[in-house]
């Protein structure tokens, strides 16, 4: 009975402590209160990056941008309706709407970008700068970056133009040397001009084939 007794006030206090922990949670959840801070067309999403840096989109190509203080007008591209903004970061953004617009932020300003289809488009979600998804009306489009003209092909085509060049040179000039002065074309000088010639498809082969493959296996390894 006397521990009974002693524990009794030590229940009567974690009763109470319970009870004022949750009316503490419960004013804390009573303190949030929303404040109307733009008044615009009609907005259907809105996407933070930050606290000083946000977007909304909505009818008619309506585009509007927090930064920090107040919602500022952007020029919008489009004047189709925009369902759905998504932000990757303050300099990479896409928005998508009616008659499947598409328009992407690349940090200066909006620009349209080449649709799949002409259908609603009402939601993005970007997973990456060069990975995203869309859904619509039509169903659901992945967005991903094509890979442009690998670096090394352009040096690799350069480089054939130039040992074609070359090649070609040095053959006209040995021609044109012997003509004019009316001599035969000696027999090893004959041999190696052929055995270039056969070796010509070999190099652009590897040149052309091996080292794009090379930059690519680096380039996603």
């Amino acid at each position: 009975m006397r521990k009974l007794a002693l524990l009794t006030p030590l229940l009567v206090i974690l009763v109470v402590m319970l009870c004022v922990a949750s009316l503490t949670v419960n004013a804390r959840a009573e303190n949030w209160s929303w404040t109307k801070v733009a008044s615009n067309t009609y907005l259907r999403s809105v996407d933070m990056v930050s606290a000083t840096d946000g977007w909304a989109v909505g009818s008619e190509g309506a585009i509007i941008r927090w930064d920090g203080t107040s919602w500022n007008n952007v020029t919008s591209p489009a004047m189709k309706h925009l369902f759905s903004v998504n932000m990757v970061n303050s300099t990479d953004g896409w928005a998508v709407g009616s008659d499947g617009c598409i328009i992407h932020w690349d940090g200066a300003s909006w620009s349209n970008a080449t649709s799949p289809t002409g259908a609603w488009l009402l939601d993005v979600d970007m997973v990456s700068s060069t990975d995203g998804w869309i859904v619509g009306a039509d169903g659901i489009y992945r967005c991903q970056e094509v890979a442009g003209f690998p670096t090394a092909c352009l040096i690799v085509t350069i480089a054939i133009v130039i040992v074609v060049v070359v090649f070609v040179w040095s053959f006209r000039r040995n021609r044109q040397a012997h003509t004019r002065t009316g001599r035969a074309v000696p027999t090893h000088q004959v041999s190696r001009s052929k055995g270039m010639w056969e070796t010509l498809p070999l190099v652009l082969h590897y040149l052309w084939c091996y080292l794009p493959v090379l930059e690519l296996r680096n380039r996603y390894a």
